[in-house]
């Protein structure tokens, strides 16, 4: 059994009344109720927690992305996950995850995916969900007939690019790219699918993914590095 510690950085000073006087703390909530200055000591304190449970000993600590609401402040978690790879040593980097049909090329998740792992030494893992309606449909406006078809095509794409030795063209319905990059420079990556929702960690050094993890969301681990340099 692994534990992680996940975060989903809520705004913590809505007003009292806030059940009576708003129909919603998802999509329509008024921008009039966030402060920025305490979204600043905000932030630092949902990150404070985040490499305090990272030095309790978690296997693993976890971002998430959502849009437009109250109860979670991270539209990139991608910006916190790269902080935390920097202010970390040991645990597991998980993000759960990025929403892949909202992105426009998906290589671009891609690509910061490889760098948040190289930066941590290959601990990251990286998920990829379909995203709640409120997120992808309404905030984001995607067509709802349309958003598995795009989230499919997009991971495959994005396991091309970490996967092909060389650069690739990708023609898809939604994605077209005449020269898509190989990760490969960026990233040792391979792609674990477990039919358990136990995670397991790899050696250092051993080559083996540093995760295998479960294919509810369907995660993507990488190989953790022999040495650090």
């Amino acid at each position: 059994m692994k534990l992680m510690w996940f975060h989903l950085m809520p705004y913590t000073e809505l007003p009292d009344d806030f059940r009576d006087k708003h129909p919603s703390v998802w999509v329509d909530i008024h921008s009039s109720l966030f402060d920025p200055l305490r979204a600043h000591h905000m932030y630092n304190d949902f990150m404070d927690e985040l490499e305090f449970a990272a030095e309790c000993g978690f296997d693993a600590i976890c971002v998430n992305e959502h849009h437009s609401n109250g109860y979670g402040l991270m539209p990139s978690p991608n910006l916190v996950a790269s902080a935390l790879a920097r202010r970390t040593s040991d645990a597991a980097l998980c993000v759960l995850g990025n929403s892949l049909a909202l992105y426009n090329p998906p290589t671009r998740v891609a690509e910061e995916f490889a760098m948040i792992d190289c930066i941590s030494g290959g601990r990251l893992i990286a998920g990829f969900p379909v995203g709640s309606p409120m997120d992808t449909c309404y905030a984001y406006g995607q067509n709802p007939s349309m958003l598995r078809e795009r989230y499919h095509e997009a991971h495959d794409l994005v396991l091309r690019a970490w996967t092909e030795q060389d650069t690739f063209a990708f023609n898809g319905r939604f994605n077209q790219q005449r020269y898509a990059i190989s990760g490969r420079a960026r990233c040792r990556s391979h792609t674990r699918r477990s039919g358990s929702r136990a995670a397991a960690r790899s050696r250092p050094g051993s080559g083996a993914p540093r995760w295998i993890t479960s294919t509810a969301i369907c995660l993507i681990t990488a190989t953790r590095p022999a040495s650090r340099r």
